[in-house]
C-alpha cells in the first residue's frame, strides 16, 4: 500500500508538470503571437488608412483636373461623338462619353460631374471619372431616369463620405438655417445649364419593407402617380420652404447615405427655375 501511494504521488506530480509545461508553453506561444496579430491588425488598420488619404489625394487632383478642362468662355453647341454638346464641356465628353452633365452648390464641396451608364447603372458608385477603382467614386444618374431630355424627376447619387467630400454636404440640409444660405443648385447638362430650386429636404430608408422607394421611375408615370409623389416628399419634409412643386415642373433628387441607420438616406429636391 505505502508503494502505491508514492507511484500516485508521482503520477500526479508528473501531470502537473506536464500541465505547466503546456502552460508555459502556451504562455510563450501567446506571448510571440498576439504581439504578431496586433501587428497585423496595424498593418492592415494603417493600409486602409493610408489608402483612404491617398484615395482623397488623387480623388481631388482628378475633379481639379477635369474641372480645368471646362471653358466656360465658350457658348454655343458643337458637334462631339454625333452629339450636340455645350461647347464648354466637349472635352469632357470627348473623354468619358458617360460623361452628362455637372452638379455645383456654391458654398459646399458639391462641384462635381454627373455620369450615367446602363451596365451596370451604378458602375460609378466605385468608379472615378477615368472608370478606375475608387472608394469616393463619381456622382451618378439614377436607374432608369433620364437627362436627355430631364424626366420629370431625376436622382443624382452621391457618396457621404467622412472627410466632407462628394455629397457629405447634403446633410446639412437637415438645418433650415443653412437651407436658407443654400437655396441654389446649379446642374447643367451637357446640352442645357439650369438652375434650381431647393424645395423639399427629407430623411427616408430603402431596402427595407414599406419603405418610400423616392428613387423609383415608376412613381412619376402619369400626372396622377407624379401628384402623388409630390404629396409624399412633401409630406415628407424636414421643414416648409414655402415653395412647391407641380407635375409641370423639372426636378432634381439628390441623395446621400446618412447616418441614423445603414438603411437611411438624406435626399434634397430642387425645381428647375432657369
Amino acid at each position: 500500500m505505502h508503494i502505491e501511494k508514492k507511484s500516485d504521488k508521482c503520477k500526479i506530480k508528473r501531470a502537473k508538470a506536464i500541465i505547466q509545461v503546456k502552460e508555459t508553453i502556451m504562455q510563450k506561444v501567446k506571448d510571440k503571437i498576439i504581439p504578431i496579430i496586433l501587428i497585423a491588425i496595424m498593418a492592415v488598420s494603417g493600409y486602409k488608412i493610408v489608402t483612404y488619404f491617398y484615395q482623397a489625394h488623387e480623388q481631388k487632383k482628378i475633379f481639379t483636373s477635369i474641372e480645368k478642362k471646362i471653358d466656360n468662355n465658350q457658348k454655343g453647341l458643337v458637334k462631339a461623338k454625333g452629339n450636340n454638346i455645350q461647347k464648354k464641356y466637349a472635352k469632357l465628353y470627348e473623354e468619358n462619353s458617360d460623361f452628362v452633365g455637372w452638379i455645383k452648390i456654391k458654398g459646399t464641396k458639391i462641384n462635381y460631374p454627373v455620369m450615367k451608364t446602363t451596365k451596370p447603372y451604378d458602375f460609378y458608385l466605385m468608379h472615378n471619372f477615368k472608370k478606375e477603382d475608387s472608394i469616393y467614386g463619381t456622382p451618378f444618374v439614377g436607374e432608369k431616369c433620364s437627362v436627355d431630355p430631364m424626366d420629370f424627376n431625376t436622382i443624382i447619387y452621391g457618396h457621404h463620405m467622412k472627410n466632407g467630400t462628394m455629397f457629405s454636404d447634403l446633410i446639412k440640409y437637415k438645418n433650415v438655417d443653412f437651407y436658407k444660405e443654400h437655396k441654389y443648385v446649379q446642374f447643367d447638362t451637357i446640352k442645357d445649364s439650369g438652375k434650381y430650386l431647393v424645395v423639399y429636404a427629407f430623411v427616408s430608408e430603402v431596402n427595407v419593407k414599406k419603405s418610400f422607394e423616392y428613387y423609383n421611375v415608376a412613381y412619376w408615370s402619369g400626372k396622377k402617380k407624379i401628384n402623388k409623389y409630390i404629396n409624399e416628399i412633401s409630406k415628407r419634409s424636414l421643414y416648409n420652404t414655402n415653395e412647391k412643386i407641380t407635375y409641370k415642373d423639372k426636378i432634381i433628387s439628390l441623395s446621400t447615405c446618412e447616418n441614423t441607420n445603414e438603411n437611411s438616406r438624406m435626399v434634397i429636391v430642387c425645381k428647375k427655375i432657369k
